[in-house]
C-alpha cells in the first residue's frame, strides 16, 4: 500500500512538473517602442527631418518606405507619405533597439 501512494505522488510529482515546464516555453516577446515628438522642418525625398518639441537642438531623420505605417492621429485612418509639410507636428514611433548614428559636437 505504501509503495502505490509512493509511487502515485512521484507520478504526480513528474506530470505537474513537466506540465510547468510547457508553460514556461510559450512567453511572448515583448516588443518596446520609444516616441519622438516634434515639427517637420524638412521634406526629402522619402524621409523628414523633425526638430524635437522639448529640446530644439535634437533632430532626427526618419526614413518614410513602404513598409511604414503612417496613420492621422484623431481617425487612425493611414496616410501617404506626401501628406508631410514643413511646419507640421508628428509623433513618430520607433522599435526599441533601432541602431542608429550617434552624432557628438
Amino acid at each position: 500500500m505504501n509503495k502505490a501512494i509512493t509511487i502515485g505522488l512521484l507520478g504526480l510529482i513528474l506530470f505537474f512538473g513537466l506540465q510547468h515546464n510547457k508553460q514556461d516555453k510559450t512567453v511572448e516577446e515583448m516588443v518596446d517602442y520609444l516616441s519622438f515628438t516634434g515639427t517637420i522642418t524638412e521634406v526629402r525625398d522619402g524621409a523628414v527631418l523633425v526638430q524635437e518639441e522639448t529640446n530644439e537642438e535634437n533632430f532626427m531623420v526618419f526614413n518614410i518606405s513602404e513598409q511604414v505605417l503612417l496613420l492621422e492621429d484623431a481617425t487612425q485612418n493611414t496616410v501617404g507619405s506626401d501628406s508631410f509639410a514643413v511646419g507640421q507636428k508628428i509623433t513618430a514611433y520607433y522599435l526599441e533597439n533601432t541602431p542608429m548614428a550617434l552624432s557628438f559636437p
